[in-house]
């Protein structure tokens, strides 16, 4: 999914973004932001990161403070700094989902078709 990224010294981006409900936190690669030269900031604490087979990735020392947009929702965050193997984004949505679960409209399916969803 293709999302608008903007910077905490206000540069504008586009990038591809994975939207990812099973993700703890939203993550950028590491070799993104060096390329596109995206503001970091040092954090208190560090944490682990797993894939999703469950290796571990590395610690996170680091984030990239974000203003992120879709189809007119923002959300302000801090992306940990990862290697995702040249993938722009991991975004966990599970707060927006939060926030916006009472928009959803959900409609029984037919016996030919699934589940239907309309976010307003």
């Amino acid at each position: 999914m293709q999302v608008d990224i903007k910077t905490k010294n206000g540069r504008k981006l586009k990038v591809k973004a994975l939207v990812d409900l099973g993700c703890t936190h939203t993550e950028i690669d590491k070799q993104l932001v060096k390329e596109k030269k995206i503001q970091m900031k040092a954090i208190d604490f560090s944490f682990e990161v797993f894939n999703a087979d469950g290796t571990k990735n590395r610690e996170v020392t680091k984030v990239a403070p974000l203003e992120v947009e879709i189809n007119r929702h923002k959300e302000i965050l801090e992306a940990a700094v990862i290697d995702l193997n040249r993938t722009d984004m991991f975004w966990d949505m599970t707060g927006w989902l939060n926030t916006t679960q009472k928009s959803i409209k959900r409609t029984e399916p037919s016996s030919s078709q699934g589940v239907q969803a309309t976010v307003q």
